[in-house]
């Protein structure tokens, strides 16, 4: 769980205390290539880190054609942050491309953390 830290250590100071209480709130999770983690017409429930692998998150128009928004790979965060915030249905697709191991905050437990005092 170092890589998660050591990404958000460079925007924050975390205390261990702080350190600990952000992990608990996060679930890893291995995922297969060609998974779907979220689909367009969805409500997102999480954001992604990535310790291994690549993702990719991308829309798909009228005329069936994708449109690659971004990639992430590991210590790269991926999501449809619209969708999450809003608790509306979004518009993003987000697929795993090669076998990843990803950590999974919960739009509950970010909520959680960002009302935790000093946090």
């Amino acid at each position: 769980m170092s890589l998660i830290l050591d990404n958000i250590s460079k925007h924050i100071t975390l205390s261990e205390e702080e350190k600990s209480l952000f992990l608990s709130k996060t679930e890893t999770k291995k995922v297969k290539a060609k998974t779907m983690l979220l689909n367009a017409g969805e409500i997102s429930k999480y954001s992604y880190f990535v310790n291994e692998g690549i993702l990719r998150s991308f829309t798909i128009n009228d005329n069936i054609v994708e449109h690659i928004l971004s990639f992430a790979c590991a210590d790269w965060w991926i999501g449809d942050m619209y969708s999450l915030i809003s608790k509306k249905t979004g518009h993003l697709f987000i697929e795993v491309i090669e076998d990843a191991e990803l950590v999974l905050l919960s739009r509950e437990n970010q909520e959680e953390l960002s009302r935790t005092p000093n946090g």
